[in-house]
């Protein structure tokens, strides 16, 4: 079995460097989904390229646990204040409502997926020795969980909390907008660019045509995305807060430095605690291999 440090950045036409050796999720992800994550030829086909696109950060989408680049990239997707609140506010109206349509199957639904976040979530804290975090997190479940419950019982009917839910995820992915660059994947190449450059920046009228529908059907993606992610992101909204209260100070100013150098070097990693835009990891002796080569 390979080390966790045998994973690196595969040599590509962007220079990259690799911050925090990258989690036992990641290590899996490119041992058996590399067709997916990291293709070996550095492209994958057309069903590979398709999903990446998709996913943009396949890594944090796959990966449940990987405390380190889930912080990182909370941060670098989302440096305004208005994606952040819109974060904030709509991953938790997300999962209110999702709480609430699972109520009116039956509130054991409800329950019992509050005690899958909560487990999970616990998982995590325990993972990044942040106790506080988890216990925070309990009354904000069972609250939501109360919630949904009565509002499941006491709603009309037609107060449709599935609605609510596909809605939340349309409002959190709108709250990217104002972010300054687009990340590599949702565009084509392996760097961020701003939004003005990849739309207006080509002479051919036709390759503008292309970038713009590339970017249109992330309203589609985005929004799924968004619902996948909102479970899993909800607890970084609030470790943030609590980051920006005094919690955890050590930490706090550990991570600011990551995203720091990342943002100081433009083009921040996707997969990865580090630099490099959409460059791929791949195991140490693959990486040895592509630099011959």
């Amino acid at each position: 079995m390979s080390n966790l440090s045998d994973l690196r950045p595969r040599p590509t036409d962007v220079p990259s460097e690799l911050f925090v050796a990258p989690s036992r999720e990641a290590q899996f992800l490119v041992r058996h989904l590399a067709w997916l994550v990291a293709p070996t030829d550095g492209r994958g086909g057309l069903v590979s390229r398709a999903l990446r696109m998709a996913l943009v950060a396949p890594f944090t989408q796959l990966t449940f646990v990987s405390f380190d680049l889930q912080a990182f990239l909370f941060d670098i997707f989302h440096t305004t204040r208005i994606a952040r609140l819109g974060h904030f506010a709509f991953m938790a109206s997300f999962n209110f409502c999702l709480m609430a349509g699972l109520a009116r199957l039956g509130s054991g639904t409800a329950i019992a997926y509050a005690a899958v976040l909560c487990a999970w979530y616990g998982l995590i804290a325990w993972s990044a020795r942040l106790p506080l975090w988890w216990f925070v997190m309990l009354p904000v479940l069972a609250a939501m969980c109360w919630g949904a419950i009565a509002f499941a019982t006491l709603a009309a009917p037609w107060a449709n909390p599935w609605l609510g839910a596909a809605l939340s995820a349309v409002l959190i992915m709108l709250s990217h907008a104002p972010e300054p660059a687009l990340p590599p994947r949702a565009i084509a190449g392996n760097r961020w660019q701003p939004l003005n450059v990849y739309v207006f920046g080509p002479r051919d009228g036709l390759q503008r045509l292309r970038n713009a529908g590339r970017l249109a059907l992330f309203l589609f993606w985005g929004t799924l995305d968004e619902a996948w992610a909102a479970p899993r992101l909800l607890p970084y909204n609030v470790l943030m807060l609590l980051l920006r209260l005094g919690y955890a100070p050590e930490l706090r100013d550990r991570l600011r430095d990551r995203v720091a150098r990342a943002q100081r070097d433009g083009n921040p990693a996707l997969d990865y605690v580090g630099t490099g835009g959409g460059t791929f990891l791949a195991l140490q002796s693959a990486a040895t291999q592509a630099d011959r080569n």
